[in-house]
C-alpha cells in the first residue's frame, strides 16, 4: 500500500532489460513485500519467477542460497547454468529471481548473482537491509 511509485519503477526496470533491482533499506521499510509484489506483477507479464531467501545461519556455506535451484546437484562443476535453467523454466526466454536478504550471502553465490546479471537473461529482484 502506497508504494504504487516505486512498483512502477520496479516493473519499469524489468521490462526495460536492465540486469535488475536492489531494493536496499533499513530492517521494516517494506522491502520484501515491495520485492514480492513486483515479483508476482512479473509472473503475471508471463515471466518465469522464483524467490530465494538469504539466511545468516547459511551465510559462510558456498551456494547455500541456491540450494533450492540446484537439487543436490554437484556445485562444482557450472551452478551458473543450473540456476539459469531453473529461473528462467522451459519455454521462457527470460526470467527474474528474487533474493531477499542479499547482504547475507556467502561469496561464491555474489559471485553467481553477478554472472547472472552480466549474462542478461535473467533479472534480478535483490533486497539488502543498510546501516
Amino acid at each position: 500500500m502506497g508504494r504504487a511509485d516505486e512498483l512502477a519503477l520496479v516493473g519499469a526496470a524489468l521490462d526495460d532489460g536492465r540486469p535488475g533491482v536492489v531494493l536496499a533499506g533499513p530492517g521494516g521499510v517494506g522491502k520484501t513485500r515491495l520485492a514480492v509484489e513486483g515479483l508476482r506483477r512479473a509472473e503475471q507479464a508471463g515471466w518465469q519467477t522464483r524467490r530465494l531467501t538469504a539466511t545468516r545461519s547459511a551465510a559462510g556455506v558456498p551456494l547455500a542460497v541456491f540450494a533450492p535451484l540446484l537439487d543436490g546437484a554437484d556445485t562444482s562443476g557450472q551452478p551458473l547454468g543450473r540456476v539459469r535453467e531453473a529461473v528462467r523454466g522451459e519455454g521462457h526466454r527470460r526470467g527474474v529471481l528474487l533474493v531477499d536478504d542479499a547482504h547475507l550471502v556467502d561469496p561464491a553465490s555474489a559471485g553467481l548473482l553477478l554472472q547472472l546479471a552480466a549474462d542478461g537473461g535473467t533479472a534480478l529482484l535483490v533486497t539488502i537491509r543498510t546501516g
